[in-house]
């Protein structure tokens, strides 16, 4: 990666001094040195040639952040990246491709996972940047929330169930919400790390419209506000627990 484009890349990571950055091939270190300098935080790279490790090290303590990075030789399939708030890859979109389960089953919900020049196959980015002319790839891990829910809305005695039936593919979520013996479709419904956002078309709900739902994931269970389309201000509660 040339060192023009780091500048670019932690600018659409948005890395900032909490963050722990992982850049997985690391080469010479440099994305890893400059978020260490640049930005503050911590940060840690990883690269299976041992030269290039030695490198890295040398440069580190040229630059005066040994402190706050370390590298590691490993394999990038196996590597323990689970503290990660921020991944950073330059690979090829097969080796991306190859990689993208163990991101999705080691890395937490919201963490970002910044790609330059080299997309991921069929799971398409959330955001896209151009740096210096080439493309900078940003993706959020989406919480999994596949299956069936049962939902209440409203409070104490006041609430009313129903159950909220998802499929997932990625960070786009497809479904119904079904109460009874009817089934509002859903729209809109996307997961962005831990935020799930759908809008339910019930066609009894012909006066408010369609009803908006936002809430955080968290494991097994979901709370957030839901309110007409057309009065958001009268937001009232809503949870949710998977069903099993």
């Amino acid at each position: 990666m040339p060192h023009r484009i780091v500048g670019g890349l932690l600018d659409a990571a948005g890395v900032h001094e909490d963050d722990l950055l992982y850049d997985l091939g690391c080469g010479d270190g440099r994305v890893v040195i400059r978020a260490a300098q640049e930005r503050g935080c911590r940060a840690v790279g990883i690269d299976s040639n041992p030269e290039r490790i030695k490198e890295c090290n040398e440069n580190a303590q040229k630059a005066g952040v040994s402190s706050r990075v370390r590298f590691i030789r490993g394999d990038l399939f196996e590597a323990e990246i689970g503290e990660a708030t921020v991944v950073v890859l330059y690979l090829l979109s097969l080796i991306n491709v190859k990689l993208r389960p163990r991101l999705f089953e080691t890395l937490r919900p919201g963490t970002r996972v910044i790609s330059y020049e080299f997309d991921m196959g069929g799971w398409q980015p959330d955001q896209e940047h151009e740096v210096e002319g080439y493309p900078v790839y940003v993706w959020s891990i989406p919480a999994g929330v596949a299956g069936a829910w049962e939902c209440s809305v409203g409070v104490g005695c006041m609430q009313e169930r129903s159950t909220l039936k998802l499929e997932q593919q990625f960070q786009h979520v497809f479904g119904a919400l079904h109460s009874g013996s009817t089934a509002a479709p859903l729209t809109g419904t996307v997961v962005e790390g831990t935020l799930l956002q759908l809008t339910a078309h019930d066609q009894r709900a012909l006066l408010t419209g369609p009803i908006r739902f936002s809430g955080r994931v968290e494991g097994d269970a979901i709370r957030g506000a839901m309110a007409p389309e057309r009065a958001l201000n009268k937001a009232v509660p809503w949870s949710a627990k998977r069903l099993r």
